[in-house]
């Protein structure tokens, strides 16, 4: 997360994954237990970005395979339509995780779309199985008492069980979306039922 993905755009800028010897020196303190609790569910001195997580999410969906991201699939002459360069999956390294630490988090998130905040917003049965999490950001804007001044997230991929030409890895970031279940996840959720859409109808094709 604290690394560039080289997704091709200008100006990406990385995350930031405090460390013990970034907080001593800047905080002049030691590196606490409530600060790893904190750390662990995205909060403290943490910084992403929203492309920075998709990748971690595809990671997941691929076992641990972290993707260069990329816009462009082709490029093509404007006067006959032939292909001048064609981008080429490439992998970029693989997750330090155990299988079996990669399959309790997907099993995790997955509960999550299932028991979790998500569970009204995926919950109809002709839904696919998704897997994900919502996130609140809270800022530090004078408007903080009031909900409206909250960002919304929502990264998931899914089908949870699909094959790996199937998955789509979703990300949703709403500024001043008052939360992740309430303002990101229905908009994930279309995008999910587009794609189910998309992958009935196409079948082998696409």
């Amino acid at each position: 997360l604290d690394k560039k993905t080289g997704i091709d755009l200008p100006a990406e800028i990385p995350g930031f994954v405090p460390t013990s010897l970034w907080k001593e020196k800047n905080y002049n303190q030691k590196w606490f237990d409530g600060d790893t609790v904190n750390l662990s569910i995205g909060q403290g001195f943490i910084e992403t970005t929203l492309i920075g997580l998709v990748n971690f999410y595809s990671a997941l969906a691929t076992g641990g395979v972290v993707y260069k991201p990329h816009l462009v699939r082709q490029i093509r002459y404007a006067e006959n339509d032939k292909i001048k360069a064609a981008i080429e999956p490439s992998i970029l390294f693989e997750l330090p995780i155990s299988s079996d630490t990669l399959m309790t988090i997907r099993k995790a998130i997955r509960e999550v779309s299932i028991h979790g905040t998500t569970r009204g917003v995926f919950s109809s049965v002709n839904m696919m199985p998704v897997a994900g999490k919502t996130g609140t950001v809270q800022t530090r804007s004078n408007e903080r008492k009031n909900k409206k001044s909250q960002h919304a997230w929502y990264i998931g991929y899914g089908p949870f069980d699909g094959n790996l030409n199937d998955i789509i890895v979703v990300g949703v970031f709403i500024d001043k979306g008052i939360g992740g279940a309430v303002g990101a996840a229905p908009v994930a959720r279309e995008i999910f039922n587009a794609w189910g859409r998309y992958l009935k109808k196409n079948g082998d094709k696409k």
